[in-house]
């Protein structure tokens, strides 16, 4: 990424106050202990009309810092989605709380879903070196800027062009300007302010849609596998191992239950059309810091499927 693309980076120099530190040096886990729990409110209107849901959850787990030791803690969630006038609001904190009740990291998202102008805004706080890193990002929509000419290499095409605005808390809001081909090659960004375009030289072979053919029918072989004394034999053997293994990767990660917790409450109480989307949004917020792949590069056991048929 070119120094024209990174965003402003401000530093400042944040101090509790002495009564407020020595306050909290006292709170031990015994006064702690009382404050582990879920709790879910549903949100109504004036006239009783349910418009959303708050929930709040605090719970032990345990910390895996960036040089990989691990730190006992407290996780904290808070999520509150509603929709008023039709138009879906919320906002989300998701927080690990060291036991002297440090910030160890913190997600927190909050968007405004309007129509013509939406609102996204995400802050992540992360304890480094005795420092809280602070980043805040806001996202206000994407302006489509409709078709136009674009002249690649020798030939002129039609390009779709979409506009895109960041806007920071601290430092110098950011616009670009994406313009594409009909099968979503890009063939021109703009970053307003900049004195450099990014340009298509050569025009591709567009993709073209491959007609999908009808999948083949295989004629199924019956196989009763209870039958058969080894093969029963191995699937009690695998079922007892897996079920070892998830209870104990559960036991580990107590914040498993409360996320799932929180999401199945939600989503029986809005009952959308498409699960899917709607369980991309609520999750959205828990990917925004981690890069691609990390999750599953993170686990060294294969897959207990692997090379099998």
């Amino acid at each position: 990424m070119d120094d024209a693309d990174s965003p402003a980076l401000v530093q400042r120099v944040l101090a509790a106050s002495e009564g407020a530190t020595e306050f909290l040096s006292l709170i031990g886990e015994e006064e702690l202990s009382p404050c582990l729990f879920a709790e879910s409110l549903v949100m109504v209107s004036e006239s009783g009309q349910p418009l959303g849901q708050f929930s709040v959850s605090v719970q032990p787990a345990c910390y895996e810092e960036q040089g990989g030791q691990e730190e006992d803690c407290y996780l904290v969630r808070a999520t509150s989605q509603s929709t008023i006038d039709e138009v879906p609001c919320g906002s989300s904190i998701t927080a690990y709380i060291s036991k002297r009740l440090e910030t160890l990291e913190q997600h927190q998202h909050e968007y405004v879903k309007f129509r013509a102008h939406p609102l996204d805004r995400k802050t992540h706080v992360v304890k480094r070196g005795g420092r809280l890193v602070v980043t805040k990002i806001i996202e206000e929509g994407e302006t489509a800027m409709g078709f136009q000419k674009q002249l690649v290499g020798m030939t002129e095409v039609e390009v779709f062009g979409i506009e895109r605005a960041v806007c920071p808390d601290e430092g110098i809001p950011m616009t670009w300007q994406f313009y594409f081909l009909s099968d979503g090659h890009l063939a021109r960004r703009v970053q307003v302010g900049s004195p450099a375009t990014v340009l298509l030289q050569q025009l591709p072979v567009l993709i073209d849609v491959d007609e999908v053919e009808p999948r083949p029918v295989f004629e199924k072989k019956s196989l009763d596998w209870e039958e058969d004394v080894q093969l029963y034999s191995q699937f009690l053997d695998r079922k007892e191992e897996l079920q070892a293994g998830h209870a104990s990767y559960a036991r580990r990660h107590p914040e498993l239950r409360a996320l799932l917790a929180d999401f199945l409450q939600l989503l029986l109480l809005r009952k959308p059309d498409d699960v899917f989307t709607f369980a991309a949004e609520f999750f959205a917020p828990f990917a925004t810091q981690r890069p691609p792949g990390s999750t599953f590069q993170a686990s060294d056991k294969p897959s207990p499927f692997r090379g099998r048929v």
